[in-house]
């Protein structure tokens, strides 16, 4: 995740994000300790698990300028 994170900075994105099934608390605390927060959750995301939703979780970055 390092990685990944870091290369956002390098490339300068402003944010990425991804879902996260809303039962799987280990994967919630891994991403919030790596700065990113829920901001949504979508109902019935997924078709063949349960429960069906997800949130989405962001990580914003502070963008410079080139």
């Amino acid at each position: 995740m390092k990685h990944v994170l870091d290369l956002c900075t390098k490339e300068n994105i402003g944010e990425i994000f991804l879902h996260v099934q809303t039962n799987n608390e280990d994967a919630i605390k891994f991403y919030k300790n790596f700065g990113f927060e829920i901001t949504d959750t979508i109902q019935n995301y997924y078709t063949n698990i349960t429960p069906p939703d997800c949130y989405v979780v962001i990580k914003f970055f502070t963008q410079t300028k080139k």
